[in-house]
C-alpha cells in the first residue's frame, strides 16, 4: 500500500527526478534565486550539446551486475594537483546535472570550494532502494535499502576515492524519498559523511523516523552536519511529517552549528530539489569567504584562525581563506575604510596562512605605520 500510494501521488507531478518541468518560483529581488534558475534552465541545454560528465559502469558485487555512476569534475581538475571534497547525489540524472551546475556556480562565485559531484541515478527501483524500512509500522530495515546503502559505502565511495583526487570530506544529498534515505543514513552511518542534505524528505511515509532521530541525537557521539529543508508550497502530508521532525531537530539548539532546518519560500516539491541544494551548500560553507567585518567580529588574527579551524572541523578537511581574498579585505580596510588596526589583523591573517607573502608583509608594515600616525 505504501508504494502504491507513493507512485500514485507522484504520478500527479510531485517527483522531481523524472519530471521535465523546470518552472521555478523566484523570490523577487534575490540574486540567490536567479542563480538557482540559471542552474535549472541551463543544465539540460548545456549537457545536450556537450556532456560535461563521465559515466562509469561499475561492476557491483552487491548487485551482481553493472551499475552506472556519473562523475562531474571541477573545471580546474586537470590543471590543479589538489584534492577535492565529493558530493554524492541520489535520485535521477537530472538531480545530478542540477547539482553539478549549482556546485560549479557557487565555486565560481567563491561561495564554496570546488568539488567533485557523483551521481547515483535511479535504476528502476526507486521506492525499494530508498524507502529505509520494512513498513511504516516498524523500524526494521528494508533489505533493498540496506543493499543500496552497502553499494554506496562498500563500492561507490571506495571506487571514487581510488580513481580521483578526493579529500576526506564527503557530502550526500537526496530529495523526496531519497531525502528520507539520507535522513536514515544520518542514523545508521552518522559519521560516514560530513554533511547530510535532505531536501523535501518524504517523512509522511515514515512516522517512526522522528523518534529514531530523537534517540540518535540524545545518544551523542560523532556525526556529520545535517541540512533539512522543504518548499513552503508542498502539500499538507509532507509538511506535517516535516514539522514533526523540525520539532525534534530544533529542540537540540546547542547543535545549531551542525544542524540547520529551513523552509524555502515560493517553492514547491519540484523546485525545492535545486533551491534546497543551493541553500545547503551555501550554509555548509558559510564563513568560507572573507569580509571586512572579520577583524572586528573575531577580534584578532587568532580569532580568524580559530574560525577557519571550526569550519575545517565541520567540513572534514583543511579550509583556509584564499590569499587574494585576505589581501583584498585588508587593503579595503586600509585604503577605503581608513581602518589600519583592522587591516593589520587582516594582513597578519594572510601571513599566518601564507607566510611567504611579501605583499602581506609590506601591507602589514603600511597598516602599522598608518596606525601610529593616527
Amino acid at each position: 500500500m505504501l508504494f502504491r500510494a507513493f507512485w500514485v501521488e507522484n504520478s500527479n507531478g510531485e517527483r522531481a527526478d523524472h519530471m521535465r518541468d523546470w518552472r521555478l518560483s523566484i523570490r523577487l529581488g534575490a540574486f540567490h534565486w536567479m542563480a538557482v534558475l540559471l542552474c535549472a534552465v541551463l543544465s539540460p541545454l548545456q549537457t545536450s550539446q556537450a556532456q560535461d560528465f563521465e559515466t562509469i559502469d561499475l561492476d557491483s558485487k552487491v548487485y551482481k551486475n553493472g551499475r552506472p555512476i556519473l562523475v562531474h569534475l571541477p573545471t580546474a581538475y586537470q590543471e590543479e594537483a589538489r584534492k577535492y571534497p565529493v558530493l554524492y547525489v541520489l535520485n535521477g540524472e537530472d538531480n545530478f546535472r542540477w547539482a553539478s551546475q549549482i556546485a560549479d556556480l557557487l565555486a565560481e562565485l567563491n561561495e564554496i570550494d570546488s568539488m567533485i559531484v557523483v551521481g547515483l541515478p535511479d535504476q528502476g527501483d526507486y521506492g525499494g532502494d530508498n524507502y529505509p524500512f520494512a513498513s511504516e509500522e516498524t523500524s526494521d530495515p528494508s533489505p533493498d535499502a540496506a543493499r543500496y546503502a552497502a553499494f554506496l559505502r562498500s563500492e561507490v565511495i571506495p571506487y571514487v576515492d581510488a580513481n580521483y583526487r578526493t579529500e576526506k570530506a564527503r557530502f550526500i544529498a537526496g530529495h523526496s524519498l531519497s531525502g528520507l534515505f539520507v535522513t536514515n543514513l544520518f542514523l545508521t552511518d552518522p559519521d560516514g559523511f560530513n554533511l547530510f542534505i535532505a531536501t523535501s524528505p518524504s517523512l509522511q511515509y515514515a512516522p517512526q523516523m522522528s523518534g529514531m532521530v530523537q534517540e540518535q541525537l540524545n545518544s551523542g557521539g560523532e556525526r556529520g552536519a545535517l541540512y533539512f529543508t522543504i518548499g513552503e508550497l508542498e502539500h499538507k502530508l509532507i509538511q506535517d511529517g516535516f514539522s514533526r521532525m523540525r520539532a525534534v531537530l530544533e529542540a537540540h539548539g546547542s547543535e545549531r552549528d551542525s544542524i540547520q532546518v529551513d523552509s524555502i519560500p515560493y517553492n514547491n516539491h519540484r523546485s525545492a530539489a535545486y533551491a534546497g541544494l543551493y541553500d545547503a551548500l551555501s550554509w555548509a560553507y558559510s564563513g568560507w569567504g572573507t569580509h571586512e567585518s572579520m577583524p572586528e567580529r573575531f577580534g584578532s588574527v587568532e580569532g580568524i584562525v580559530a574560525h577557519y579551524q571550526r569550519l575545517s572541523d565541520r567540513l572534514g578537511y583543511e579550509i583556509k581563506p584564499r590569499e587574494g581574498d585576505l589581501a583584498g579585505m585588508a587593503g579595503f580596510l586600509l585604503h577605503k575604510l581608513s581602518d589600519p588596526e583592522g587591516a593589520a589583523i587582516g594582513y597578519q591573517a594572510e601571513l599566518h596562512f601564507y607566510p611567504d607573502s611579501e605583499e602581506a608583509e609590506e601591507g602589514y608594515e603600511q597598516a602599522l605605520a598608518a596606525s601610529s600616525d593616527e
